[in-house]
């Protein structure tokens, strides 16, 4: 005896406008899906596609500033309304920039800067001076041989004013006044300064190297002196963030030290010229001082951090770039793994080394400058050609996103190789992004092949057990 499902033999008139009722909301239903997942799409679009915008560069204004000498280290308040400079004879200026003009921006000098502070920091005529970038900088310089004053450039909004930006310079407490490097009164050749953040809410001791004329490496922490003796002049000092590691180059001689409260150890020696045959003209760290940058006599810049290896740290060359026909000089960014640089051409490039992400400008200056430096924010690079200062207004927003960075191995910062990582944020601002969407799908496909596993049976049984034995009333 054969037995009819009670669907096939409901003729109710109730049980027709039933179905045709479940037919067009499924069908409304599907179709509301189907608009939801396109909105979505392109919503996704427009998120997507400005990640991928190339950076410009636009000169926005030209200045001078009364200063008596050539600037060493310039910079911005981090509003871009006061630029700074600290020139060679140690003179420190600080000028409020000019309302931008409505004269042609190719105009060769479009105004004065108005000085709002300028202060002599130093007895003698070619002092040994550095810094720490930051949107308060410090600055040490010599006041007097072998003697070291560190101030820091504050700056505060005006109480009654609060759009207005008003400079404050004062001696930096944590060193209690000036600090002798050499007792005996000579000359220091090279300066380094360090000013580390506070380590699990307790201060840390701020750090002066420097190298006397008698190839001494003097190291000033926590108010203790250590004097080492060199065998040949330096010819740069470069000192990590942190104050834990030092870079020392002799002309074709890297040194890394390692620096603690205790005591000062070189930790190795390289020699630069069995890796790159064209000689270096300068070095600078990065954002986070893990990554030194050098840049070489041909305008090829490589970058070289720490690599483990047989359980020990090793200072490797990591990446080569090559920006233009012999780059002159670099500016890192104070937050991010990018940096500035200018050839002998005047032609400008824009890189972040992490994503291998370049971006080359036609001639931006008619001759090398002599310093350049990013505004604290990276919207704006500043730079001083003879005397005359250059405001460009940057527009980087994600330099950090490429398609080497989205799809290959990256060699990140503290890893033994190239991998594919995904880390996209940290509490550090000046940490490596890690985007490498290769984790990401498969980490998502895995997921969903779990997910199959339970909900198809599921699936399966609900469809038989609807078809078969539920009830139809």
């Amino acid at each position: 005896m054969t037995h009819s499902s009670p669907s096939l033999t409901d003729t109710k008139r109730a049980r027709r406008l039933k179905d045709k009722l479940t037919r067009q909301t499924v069908r409304l239903g599907g179709v509301m899906v189907f608009v939801t997942l396109l909105l979505l799409f392109f919503y996704l679009l427009t998120v997507v596609i400005p990640l991928f915008y190339q950076a410009s560069v636009t000169v926005s204004e030209r200045f001078s500033i009364s200063s008596p000498g050539t600037p060493r280290f310039i910079g911005t308040d981090n509003r871009n309304q006061l630029v700074y400079g600290l020139d060679e004879t140690g003179v420190l200026t600080v000028a409020r920039r000019p309302s931008q003009s409505s004269a042609p921006k190719e105009a060769a000098l479009s105004a004065q800067a108005k000085t709002v502070l300028q202060r002599s920091l130093s007895s003698i005529s070619r002092p040994a001076m550095s810094w720490a970038q930051g949107t308060a900088p410090v600055v040490a310089v010599e006041r007097v041989p072998g003697q070291i004053d560190v101030w820091q450039l504050s700056f505060r909004n005006h109480y009654q004013d609060s759009h207005t930006v008003i400079p404050q310079l004062s001696p930096m407490s944590a060193f209690g006044g000036s600090v002798t490097m050499d007792p005996e009164g000579q000359s220091l050749d090279k300066l380094a300064l360090a000013i580390p953040d506070s380590l699990h809410g307790q201060p840390t001791a701020p750090v002066l190297v420097a190298a006397t004329a008698d190839n001494q490496l003097v190291i000033y922490r926590g108010r203790h002196r250590a004097s080492l003796p060199l065998n040949a002049p330096v010819s740069e000092l470069a000192l990590s963030a942190d104050g834990q590691r030092l870079f020392v180059r002799q002309h074709h001689i890297l040194s890394v030290w390692q620096l603690t409260n205790e005591e000062s150890v070189k930790r190795e020696r390289l020699n630069l010229s069995n890796v790159n045959a064209s000689p270096v003209i300068t070095m600078r760290l990065l954002a986070g001082g893990r990554s030194l940058m050098l840049q070489h006599q041909n305008g090829d810049l490589t970058q070289w951090f720490d690599v483990i290896k047989s359980g020990e740290p090793s200072l490797t060359k990591v990446r080569t770039f090559s920006p233009g026909t012999g780059a002159k000089i670099m500016a890192p960014e104070l937050h991010r793994k990018s940096l500035a640089t200018v050839d002998n051409t005047g032609q400008l490039s824009l890189i972040h080394v992490t994503s291998e992400k370049q971006r080359h400008f036609d001639r931006r200056f008619t001759s090398v400058p002599d310093v350049l430096a990013f505004a604290p924010r990276a919207n704006a690079l500043i730079a001083v050609t003879q005397h005359q200062w250059q405001w460009l207004a940057v527009d980087n927003p994600h330099p950090e996103v490429s398609i080497h960075s989205l799809w290959q191995k990256v060699w990140y910062e503290g890893y033994s190789s190239p991998q594919y990582v995904w880390q996209s944020t940290s509490a550090d601002d000046s940490a490596e992004a890690k985007l490498s969407v290769v984790p990401v799908i498969f980490g998502t496909l895995k997921v969903a092949v779990v997910a199959l596993l339970f909900a198809v049976p599921m699936a399966i049984g609900a469809a038989i057990y609807t078809a078969y034995f539920m009830s139809s009333g």
